[in-house]
This record gives C-alpha cells, sequence and structure tokens, in this order.
C-alpha cells in the first residue's frame, strides 16, 4: 500500500474543509453515536519534550510531544489556543512534523480520523506574563478532551557588577592621544565606553575644557544630536552603560591654543567617575615659517674691545656698539668688587627694542613652539611694553626683540658667571629665532 504524506494528508484535510463548510450536517459520522470523548495528552518518552509548566524567554521554541485518538466517533478538529484566544499567527508561530500549521482550527476527520502522533513546536509569547497553552480535540458528536501547560515568560534579571567607569574608544578615527595641528574652529571627536555600576542607572555627561564645564552648548553635540545641558542627560539607551558614544567639540578659532578635554559620568544616585585623561589638542598656526633658527654668545660689555654686542640675524658676537648688533650687554658696575659688579642685563643696540616674554610677563611666549614668524610678531605686539633693559638675565628667560621690520625670539640657555677670573669673560648662550 502506498503511504500518504503529510503534505497529502493537508491537502485531503483543506478538500474536506471546503466539502464540509458548503453541506449541511446530515448527522453523526464515524463511530455511530458512542458517547466516549476523544483523548488527547503530552507525551514525555525521555527527550525532553514539554508536559507541564515551564519558564521560557520571550519567543522561545517549545516542543512537544501531542498524541490523539478518537473514542467512538471520528475525530473532527484540533485546535491550539492560547488562553482563551485561538492562535491566529499559526504559519510562522506553529510547526507540525517540520512543516510550518497550514490551519488552525487542523480538520482531522479525513487525513487523521483515528489517531495522530505529532511532534509540535510552539513559540512561545514575548510579554512578561504567564499564558495558559491548550490543545483541545473535539470529534464529530461533539465531545472533547483537553491537555494544557502553563508558560512564564520572565523579565530577564540583568546584574551590572560595575564599577562605574568611563575610557575612551580606540581605533575608531577619534582622539585618544594629545594632538597638534588641529584645524582652527574644526571638531574633535570622542568615543568613550561607560560602564554602570550595580547601584543605579547611568544619569549624565560632562563635558570639560581645561577642567571647566563647557557652557556654549551650540558647540557640543551627542552621537550627532544636540546637547540641551553640560551635564548632559544621556539617552535611555546609554542608561544601563554604553559601549561607543561619540562627543564632538568645536575647536577655539584662534590658532596655536592648547586646550584639555576630560569627561565625567555620573549615575542617578550622584556618583561619579573621576575625571578621564586629559587630552590635548592644539590648533595649528598657519603663516610664515621661522626661517632662522641659531644659537649666539653675548659676552660681558665689560671685556675686551669687541665684544658685548650681539647679532640676531646671524648668532655672532660683535661689539656693544656695532651696527649689526640688535643686542647688547650692560657691562660692569664699577662701584661694586670686580667678583660680584657684572650687570648681567641686556638692552636694545641700535634702534631695535627688547620686550619680556618671561618669566613674570602677563603673557608668556612659547618659545619651543613658535613656528612662524607672525607668532614672533604676534607675541611681541601683545606685550606691548618697552623696559629700555631686561632684569638680571637667568636661564629660560625669553625676550622678544624687535629692529625695523625684523621681529626675533631669543631664549637664554646658558649664563656663566666667573667671579673668580676677574677678567670680564662672563658670558650668557642664547637660542634665537626670526
Amino acid at each position: 500500500m502506498k503511504r500518504i504524506s503529510l503534505l497529502g494528508y493537508m491537502f485531503l484535510a483543506m478538500m474536506a474543509v471546503l466539502f464540509y463548510t458548503s453541506c449541511e450536517d446530515d448527522g453523526l459520522g464515524g463511530g455511530g453515536g458512542n458517547t466516549d470523548a476523544p483523548v488527547i495528552e503530552l507525551n514525555d518518552d525521555g527527550s525532553g519534550y514539554i508536559t507541564g509548566n515551564v519558564t521560557v524567554d520571550p519567543g522561545q521554541l517549545m516542543t512537544i510531544n501531542l498524541s490523539g485518538f478518537s473514542n467512538g466517533s471520528d475525530l473532527h478538529y484540533l485546535v491550539f489556543l492560547e488562553g482563551n484566544d485561538t492562535i491566529m499567527d499559526y504559519s510562522s508561530r506553529i510547526t507540525i512534523e517540520g512543516d510550518a500549521a497550514w490551519a488552525n482550527p487542523i480538520l482531522m476527520e479525513v487525513a487523521w480520523p483515528q489517531t495522530f502522533n505529532w511532534i509540535v513546536t510552539i513559540n512561545a509569547h514575548t510579554d512578561f506574563s504567564t499564558k495558559e497553552y491548550r490543545m483541545i480535540l473535539t470529534d464529530k458528536s461533539g465531545f472533547t478532551d483537553e491537555t494544557s501547560f502553563f508558560v512564564t515568560v520572565e523579565e530577564p534579571v540583568i546584574t551590572y557588577p560595575g564599577p562605574l567607569s568611563l575610557d575612551y574608544v580606540s581605533g575608531v578615527g577619534c582622539f585618544v592621544t594629545d594632538a597638534v595641528d588641529a584645524e582652527p574652529g574644526s571638531t574633535a571627536c570622542f568615543a568613550l565606553v561607560g560602564v554602570r555600576g550595580s547601584d543605579a542607572t547611568l544619569g549624565s555627561l560632562t563635558i570639560l575644557e581645561n577642567g571647566v564645564a563647557i557652557s556654549d552648548l551650540t558647540r557640543l553635540s551627542y552621537n550627532g544630536g544636540e546637547v540641551f545641558g553640560n551635564p548632559s542627560e544621556l539617552p535611555i539607551s546609554s542608561e544601563n552603560g554604553f559601549n561607543y558614544d561619540e562627543i564632538s567639540i568645536k575647536l577655539t578659532t584662534e590658532e596655536g591654543v592648547t586646550n584639555a578635554y576630560s569627561f565625567i559620568l555620573t549615575d542617578t544616585l550622584g556618583n561619579s567617575t573621576p575625571a578621564t585623561t586629559p587630552i590635548n589638542i592644539t590648533t595649528k598656526v598657519t603663516g610664515t615659517p621661522i626661517t632662522g633658527n641659531l644659537s649666539g654668545a653675548l659676552l660681558n660689555a665689560g671685556g675686551p674691545a669687541g665684544t658685548g654686542g650681539l647679532d640676531l640675524d646671524t648668532g655672532t658676537g660683535t661689539g656693544s656698539l656695532d651696527p649689526d648688533a640688535e643686542i647688547r650687554d650692560l657691562g660692569i658696575n664699577l662701584s661694586e668688587p670686580a667678583a660680584t659688579n657684572w650687570y648681567q642685563q641686556v638692552a636694545p643696540a641700535n634702534d631695535a627694542k627688547i620686550r619680556i616674554a618671561s618669566p613674570g610677563s602677563e603673557f608668556p611666549f612659547d618659545f619651543d613652539g613658535a613656528a612662524f614668524k607672525e607668532q614672533i610678531k604676534d607675541g611681541y605686539d601683545i606685550i606691548g611694553t618697552d623696559p629700555g633693559a631686561t632684569p638680571v638675565v637667568n636661564i629660560g628667560d625669553v625676550f622678544l626683540v624687535k629692529r625695523g621690520t625684523n621681529y626675533y625670539a631669543i631664549k637664554c640657555t646658558n649664563v656663566q658667571v666667573k667671579p673668580d677670573q676677574n677678567d670680564n669673560s662672563d658670558f650668557y648662550e642664547f637660542s634665537i629665532k626670526y
């Protein structure tokens, strides 16, 4: 005898539905009036099929071994319910012997009039609740039997071991280390990873520039969106931690300025992380590159003739009255003992002027960072006063000199005082930029 496949049974069952619904009932069928109800049951053959109440994840696949048989009248139909409601999305949630359910209720009288035994899968509901899953078998006499089990879908318990922390994310194109030559007025991005602690959800992020919360919110964006406060309230998606939140900050439009950026993460109980390691970003300076970068020695003007001056264009020592000199030493104080009579001070020579850039200046000049002539000129202009002579010169002192249209930056790198020789052979050494 040729076996009829499950799909064949499905076809016959569907044809029977059409026939059944187009004709009036002409009496009881099947076993001819036996009033015993059919039987339906959940089976456990040791394979782990569900036979009782279970707790599952949302949408989890549940597998049952479902069987039934007639007890007089032929079987009529089988229906799957969730609570009191027929499962209407049966084709996506129920499978029978590996095939998607083709109907619900399923007509039994053609293909399975007496008995069936199926492996059935059902996808659990997705809301957090307990529902009864019911299978009701009805025979052609109208008698029924039912089997069921309760399914609880619980909201997962998530633990957050902490501790509360904040750090930078590397490898994504955002700043994680100090940077120079950033374009003035450009936008710098910082990618952050935040971990919540066990006590509370995350609440806010504070964005700092040089240790102070940035007040101009138009300079800031969070994950590409506007920032409405600083501290900035975190989006809901980040309240339990985040692996990549991006902060963008518009940099200053000034050239050659260094600002330090850091961040503080705070939870809803007020607990905060320490500020992250500051990232220093320096805007680049555009202008005419410095062409002179040399060194020279300026001798005590009280020494031999032809000493006491310095040509800043060449680094060559000259006499204090030499027309090529831009600066000169003030020489010695004859009213003091020979061992201590060197003034150790510098003055401008000829028509030059000198200004003190450090120490003690309100506008210190970054000699080492200077790369453009305009930086020297701007530094000179902002100081604004000509003292006529410097205080006692020490290593590290920086001075700015102007002669005509030329500007020079000089930094003392060495001072040699020779009190034991009494020959005025004392001298300074300067690094020179112009």
